[in-house]
């Protein structure tokens, strides 16, 4: 069986839980590693099943003191000359073109060595990393100790707003193949690259476990006169996500109707901004913030939410649009980047301008007061996830690129 190695920032991680129904997956087919270069925030949220890939994963960073420096000291005596040329390809990889901080620089090239050593231990030749962020810089310099090779799943749009720090196009040079979750993606790589590497992009869609998905509870999409439409929105808490301006959009729909309560879910650098806010704001009576959760509790908020709101002005294709859409959610985001291709607006989901705080607390008064006039649109967004979100059939194209481009 081939061995792949999936690396990650960040593994496992709440707000991540795609890759580790693509972890799954895989393993049906090859015999997966998993590697992350930092320890997981919010252990304590883990589930037992998140304490298992805890324990089995390794952490770069972890790595004990005195290992490094003989892991180190050891590349550097076997090929002294290779060492100091890499060495030279890290500085003017990253301190020419990328980050511009040569402590940064010497942190990737040791990680590199760290990870090309985990890899050559374990015999395995490929590694695949989730997102075009460091975790990739660095594989991209393990490459240069040769006998392995890599891959990316691209998500964006973060990399794209300084594709030279982060070394877009050398990484997609570089790189056995690319693996773009949406058409906005494609673009985004080929507008960075030359024609010559348009090739090697390929899109393939996340999904979800709809098997996880299948407890669609009817009764809450039917309210009683009385009864409160329960509005959520999950997501790490930081300012692209546009949770502080669903405070804001909170404070107009109030003064039409008082008959809703919004629900958050994340964590994040901003968590105890929007804290602050709701409290200032008065509006602790129609919002509750929970903090970061794991998916179980994800998955039963859902259950119980009538409408899911995310007002992002950057993103990719969120995962969690997948989840609310594949739980007949009426579901509202913003048309930027991926997300259109993942919500036809008005036909499966509703789409509004980004930071338009008018559009969107006149469509969520709208919904909240017609909440039982949207079950086409509701059914419409389940089939579209069966259709094109269903990670089991999207993960085939995925299987069949591991299977051309690594080596027995």
């Amino acid at each position: 069986m081939k061995k792949i190695l999936y690396l990650c920032s960040e593994y496992p991680a709440l707000s991540h839980t795609f890759i580790d129904v693509e972890v799954d997956e895989l393993s049906k087919n090859f015999e997966i590693y998993t590697s992350s270069i930092n320890y997981p925030k919010n252990i304590e949220k883990f589930s037992d099943d998140y304490v298992k890939r805890l324990n089995k994963t390794y952490y770069i960073k972890k790595e004990n003191k005195k290992n490094i420096l003989l892991i180190v000291l050891k590349y550097f005596i076997i090929n002294p000359l290779k060492f100091i040329n890499i060495l030279n390809y890290t500085y003017n990889l990253s301190v020419k073109n990328g980050v511009k901080n040569i402590i940064k620089a010497v942190g990737y090239f040791i990680e590199a060595i760290l990870l090309h050593n985990y890899m050559k231990k374990n015999n395995i030749k490929h590694v695949h990393i989730h997102f075009a962020n460091p975790a990739a810089t660095v594989a991209l310099i393990a490459k240069e100790f040769e006998g392995i090779e890599y891959s990316i799943s691209v998500h964006g749009p973060d990399v794209f707003y300084n594709v030279k720090e982060n070394l877009i196009v050398e990484k997609i040079k570089n790189a056995k193949f690319i693996r773009a979750i949406s058409y906005f993606c494609q673009s985004q790589l080929m507008r960075e690259s030359t024609p010559d590497y348009w090739d090697k992009i390929n899109i393939i869609r996340c999904g979800i476990d709809l098997s996880k998905f299948n407890n669609i509870n009817e009764f809450v999409k039917e309210k009683k006169e009385n009864d409160k439409i329960n509005i959520l929105c999950v997501g790490r808490i930081v300012p692209s996500k546009g949770q502080l301006l669903l405070v804001e959009t909170v404070k107009k729909v109030i003064k039409k109707t008082k008959n809703f309560k919004v629900t958050f879910i994340g964590g994040g650098e901003y968590l105890k901004n929007l804290k602050e806010k709701v409290e200032k704001s008065n509006l602790e009576n129609y919002i509750e913030i929970l903090g970061p959760v794991n998916n179980d509790k994800v998955i039963k908020a859902l259950e119980s939410s009538d409408i899911f709101v995310l007002p992002s002005f950057a993103e990719g294709v969120p995962i969690v649009l997948m989840e609310a859409m594949s739980k007949k959610i009426i579901t509202i985001s913003t048309k930027i980047n991926g997300i259109p291709e993942l919500i036809d607006d008005k036909k499966d989901g509703f789409l509004v301008e980004a930071s338009n705080i008018d559009e969107l607390s006149e469509l969520l008064i709208e919904i909240i007061k017609n909440s039982d006039n949207y079950k086409e649109l509701k059914n419409n967004a389940r089939k579209k996830i069966e259709k094109k979100y269903d990670i089991r059939k999207n993960i085939i194209k995925l299987k069949e690129l591991f299977e051309e481009n690594i080596s027995d």
